[in-house]
């Protein structure tokens, strides 16, 4: 089955004929592929886990990138990974067992296929920290913290990390939070997450432990207790 997928880039030599030339998805089965011994890039059990899990969800979205090889590794015609080992390995878990799996095949030496194999697994974007707080926590006002937390494929203290950047612009979220609330709790909780300057982060941090200090509660019971203290001046009732 062939499926025209989409224009290829150009070269390093700066040909433009593949930036015009229309791959082909073809289903290849597995055991006509092999990986690249040379391939750098390296999965941890946790991250190759998460791969079987959103292949079960979503399908086998991302072809994996081939090339024909003539090598003596398989006695037949076959194919070479250039990019998508992983996916390849994964599609053949227990869990998953595909017999074929969808491949683009380019037309590159070994130097070419080395360079495109490290290229593939070296750039990439990267999150914006507070952005992906917000999308965070967008998504869990429809979807409950387990439930978004599994569908992630991450820990607890891993998904409040993205709702609460690190970076000195947010307010930072402990492990404490999350050793503090029972299952329910967290599930009820709401996060956010606020951009600061410098200064106004050190003014925050600085009241919201004074207060922790003096009245013995927690980080977001304190910033409570700042709130109502504002509000109940604002409505002139005796602090």
């Amino acid at each position: 089955m062939l499926l025209h997928l989409g224009k290829s880039g150009i070269n390093a030599t700066g040909d433009r004929n593949r930036m015009n030339s229309k791959f082909a998805v073809e289903w290849v089965n597995v055991r006509d592929i092999h990986e690249d011994k040379d391939n750098p890039n390296s999965m941890n059990e946790e991250e190759f886990n998460a791969l079987i899990s959103e292949i079960k969800t979503h399908g086998f979205v991302q072809p994996i990138v081939t090339r024909k090889c003539n090598c003596e590794i398989l006695s037949k015609e076959h194919r070479a990974i250039v990019g998508g080992e992983h996916r390849w390995r994964a599609s053949q878990h227990p869990d998953i067992g595909m017999k074929e799996v969808p491949c683009i095949d380019v037309d590159l030496n070994d130097e070419e296929a080395k360079l495109l194999m490290v290229n593939l697994n070296r750039i990439h974007g990267k999150h914006i920290p507070l952005k992906l707080a917000g999308l965070i926590v967008d998504l869990n006002r429809k979807i409950p913290t387990d439930e978004l937390q599994k569908r992630l494929y991450v820990s607890k203290e891993d998904l409040i990390q993205m709702m609460y950047p690190k970076a000195g612009e947010s307010i930072k979220i402990t492990n404490s939070l999350i050793k503090d609330h029972s299952k329910t709790q967290l599930r009820e909780t709401q996060l956010f997450s606020i951009a600061l300057t410098r200064e106004q982060y050190d003014r925050v941090t600085e009241t919201l432990a004074q207060v922790i200090k003096d009245q013995k509660c927690k980080k977001g019971e304190a910033l409570v207790k700042v709130c109502r203290t504002y509000s109940e001046k604002m409505n002139g009732n005796d602090v």
